[in-house]
């Protein structure tokens, strides 16, 4: 798949959006920063964020499927302009319509979550299927865990644990965690205290504090 920064189309320079890009992954990790920003031309983190957002919103609006993502991100968490629930649902919608798979997932997040609307489980499934479908491995433990709820679906524990597996096959150290701790105790899967321990220590490499409680606690291991 590639990279975000590299699927422009509209009339800013590919430079320029890269830059911007860059800002808001900055703008969402960390709540600001000192330099002179290079587009904006000022060190003030407040005047740096809204020119920005005014950039991005630009090109969302020209369908960037990108600047679509990255502006819902920015609604959601309220870096750079106010939280807008709604804003950010309308956003994610645009992307997610593209295919996009983090904007499916963090859409089905907004249902589940019942953010600045009703809660909705079914239509959480709905768009983590989409997006687990595209081997995304949040939206795959998100799945796995409203079968273990029953939230939007059946409760299923062995589905539960098959979407958690694909998503710790992916690297998550939340899935791996997961799959450990169900390998030693049986949900939704036999018991085998060999593939738990490989689980959880694939998990506390990744620094996943309750792997490695889990392996000190089980198997007298220091990570």
């Amino acid at each position: 798949m590639k990279s975000r920064f590299y699927r422009f189309k509209h009339h800013f320079s590919y430079i320029e959006k890269w830059v911007i890009f860059n800002v808001v992954f900055l703008t969402i990790s960390a709540s600001s920063f000192a330099q002179t920003h290079p587009i904006t031309g000022t060190s003030d983190p407040d005047s740096q964020h809204t020119q920005v957002h005014q950039k991005l919103l630009s090109l969302a609006e020209n369908g960037d499927q990108d600047a679509q993502y990255n502006l819902g991100r920015i609604y959601l968490q309220g870096k750079g302009t106010r939280q807008d629930y709604q804003a950010a649902r309308k956003w994610f919608m645009r992307a997610a319509e593209k295919e996009d798979a983090g904007a499916q997932y963090n859409l089905g997040n907004i249902y589940q979550k019942g953010q600045g609307i009703q809660q909705d489980c079914k239509k959480a499934f709905f768009w983590y299927k989409k997006a687990a479908a595209k081997f995304y491995a949040p939206a795959q433990y998100a799945l796995g865990k409203l079968y273990s709820s029953g939230c939007g679906v059946n409760q299923n524990s062995y589905k539960s644990t098959e979407w958690i597996l694909k998503a710790a096959y992916n690297g998550m150290p939340e899935a791996q965690f997961q799959i450990g701790y169900r390998y030693l105790t049986g949900y939704g899967i036999q018991v085998d205290k060999n593939k738990a321990y490989e689980w959880l220590l694939k998990a506390a490499k990744q620094d996943n504090p309750a792997a490695i409680k889990v392996l000190k606690t089980n198997f007298s291991t220091e990570i």
